[in-house]
């Protein structure tokens, strides 16, 4: 029962509590649009969901029809004398729970409140609006229904946040308004209150604020037309909230349950982090490509090294792969270190996506890059690989990465000693450790005709029973053709959604020559990848994880 309050100029308020409290409120009252048969005001109370009047969206609970229904956030005036700011539009995709009105609601009504017609509904929108950064903050925030909202105080201020119609087309709606009034009394027991603010077709659904710390204290609904001196109606939040628990079983979602307490966001860092994120998106698309079906074999053949069906003995660690420069095979071995280990063969998709989405995994070993030995005395070249095994946990799980640019003097014959001696120490080392030490040598050739055959040459010492000994597989990178990189797209679309430009990129590229190094249509197409995926964070309205 609300009583009555003592007066106002004997008040003594927080101001700062009124600050922070008008402040979000700021944030979370929206103009409804296209719902109903005349527009209104709502209020953001989750994530996603806004609280305004049945008789605001009473077309999408009758039709269910949501084709041209939306909330429109930061509807205000730029207060630089510019103007207003449109503001951003979400689309309403559902009706939550709802309460007609009652007939005293209605023009001739009397004074009939029904206690289960209280002409609210609450809607959802497409995104969580509520946890998306707003203007410099790490979230908007939303104004919580409190499990006991304070009833309205007759006799007290009340302050009225909302989006009045306009001074032509009566569907035009202004900017965020605020007037301010009395609670004059209530109506039927409390079904109602009634105040003196300023209100105009528009504003159904506006919340009514406390002065005391800006709190939500009740629903503006309709002129009271059956009373004098222009007095409007609300309905106090209490009843609402009551209604609500007892019809709504996600109640308890929403209920009670506060924002995270927005932060101000350095603009700066802000970019910062997203360009660090485009980024990381950009280097996962090129270390994802693929040449051809070797390289997805190869990497098959690993994982299945190192993880061998039961009463399989685990096959050598020790792993070759050849390329040009102009093959990038360090895009490559980057997918070795992120990737290869995180998942079973046939389980890739969601690594994979997950990379596309948030940059590549932590390397699941401990990964060590060194050189291979470059040309020199046998005895030397073995101590110096000695070295790089020094230190490591025979135990532990590693990945070397070795790696040495060969030229037309390199032997491929010295070379198959060397890496057979090499693999026999990784094998001896690690031979009691069950998941076992994984090596890639990295040899990079020219360029030019020359590299071509000294990688075939070193390609041919694993035909048949020419491998080095204790060596499992060699891989050799080559030129990479438009219908290699299908699945490759597919991925990206899956990840970022279809961009044709990107795929006409791709495509012109391959019109002017059938197969290229991957180097050099990861240099053509960097340009039309880097607007792919800045269009791809705007469509997703990207945050980073920790302001979401």
């Amino acid at each position: 029962m609300p009583v009555a309050s003592p007066d106002r100029r004997s008040r003594l308020n927080n101001p700062e509590a009124m600050a922070r409290g008008l402040d979000l409120a700021i944030r979370c009252v929206c103009a409804i649009e296209g719902a109903g048969s005349s527009n209104g005001t709502g209020v953001l109370i989750g994530a996603d969901l806004v609280l305004t009047n049945h008789h605001v969206v009473d077309s999408l609970i009758s039709t269910q029809d949501f084709s041209s229904a939306e909330c429109r956030f930061d509807y205000t005036d730029s207060g630089d004398g510019r103007g207003t700011v449109a503001g951003q539009t979400f689309r309403i995709t559902q009706v939550v729970a709802f309460s007609p009105p009652s007939p005293g609601d209605l023009i001739g009504g009397g004074d009939v409140f029904l206690p289960d017609r209280l002409d609210y509904a609450i809607v959802r929108i497409e995104q969580p609006v509520g946890r998306l950064p707003c203007g410099e903050r790490s979230i908007r925030g939303w104004i919580t229904l409190e499990e006991r909202p304070p009833a309205p105080q007759i006799g007290a201020p009340v302050y009225i946040l909302q989006h009045p119609g306009g001074r032509g087309w009566p569907r035009d709606q202004q900017a965020l308004r605020c007037s301010s009034g009395d609670l004059l009394d209530e109506v039927a027991g409390g079904a109602r209150v009634l105040h003196d603010a300023q209100t105009l077709e528009g504003s159904s659904g506006s919340p009514c604020f406390e002065e005391d710390g800006f709190r939500f204290i009740a629903l503006h609904n309709a002129r009271s037309g059956d009373s004098q001196g222009g007095m409007r109606r609300a309905i106090p939040l209490e009843r609402i909230v009551d209604h609500i628990r007892g019809i709504c079983d996600i109640a308890h979602l929403f209920v009670g349950k506060a924002a995270p307490k927005p932060v101000v966001v350095d603009e700066r860092k802000l970019a910062q982090l997203r360009a660090k994120a485009a980024d990381d998106r950009k280097r996962a698309a090129f270390v994802l490509m693929d040449r051809t079906s070797e390289e997805a074999r190869f990497l098959m053949l690993l994982n299945a090294a190192v993880k061998p069906p039961t009463g399989v003995a685990r096959k050598p660690s020790l792993n070759v792969i050849v390329s040009r420069r102009g093959d990038a095979p360090s895009y490559f071995l980057d997918r070795l270190r992120h990737l290869s280990f995180n998942f079973p063969p046939a389980g890739k998709t969601a690594s994979w996506l997950d990379a596309l989405k948030k940059g590549l995994a932590d390397p699941t070993r401990a990964v060590s890059y060194a050189a291979w030995p470059a040309l020199g005395d046998p005895d030397e070249r073995a101590q110096e690989l000695e070295g790089q095994l020094y230190g490591l946990d025979p135990r532990g799980r590693h990945l070397l990465i070795l790696q040495r640019s060969i030229d037309a003097e390199w032997s491929e014959a010295a070379e198959k000693e060397l890496l057979g001696w090499f693999a026999g120490r990784l094998a001896e080392i690690f031979a009691d450790n069950p998941d076992g030490a994984q090596c890639v040598v990295a040899f990079i050739t020219a360029d030019d005709p020359d590299g071509d055959a000294l990688a075939a040459r070193f390609v041919a010492m694993w035909k048949g029973a020419e491998a080095p000994p204790n060596c499992g597989f060699c891989l050799r990178l080559r030129d990479i053709a438009c219908d290699d990189l299908i699945e490759w797209r597919d991925f990206l679309d899956n990840a970022w959604g279809k961009n044709a430009v990107f795929q006409t990129a791709i495509d012109d590229l391959f019109a002017i020559q059938t197969k290229q190094p991957l180097g050099r249509v990861a240099r053509a197409l960097e340009v039309s990848l880097t607007k792919y995926i800045e269009d791809s964070l705007d469509a997703s309205k990207w945050a980073p994880e920790t302001l979401r």
